[in-house]
């Protein structure tokens, strides 16, 4: 059975045109994914959605995003982490 909650580096990392970010749920929760720049300022998010204890995983594609350091914030629930990105262009 699943112990915890935690999100994984994202792989490959670095990257070029997109990356898979990998995590785990404890139990059922509300989840939600946000990548923000080094600026602080929200660049893509993912839907929120309810998930049920279990892996899983998304893919980000970038696209029109400068090549730079990027952090990605995964809630779900009480449990919030943060993992750094960096993308090449």
């Amino acid at each position: 059975s699943i112990k915890k909650f935690a999100i994984f580096r994202n792989y490959p990392n670095p990257f070029n045109g997109a990356t898979q970010i990998v995590f785990i749920l404890e139990k059922s929760s509300q989840v939600k994914i946000e990548i923000y720049d080094l600026n602080g300022r929200l660049v893509s998010q993912f839907n929120e959605v309810y998930g049920t204890a279990g892996k899983y995983s998304v893919n980000w594609q970038p696209e029109r995003n400068a090549s730079g350091v990027y952090f990605c914030r995964l809630t779900a629930g009480d449990f919030s982490q943060i993992i750094k990105m960096m993308y090449m262009k």
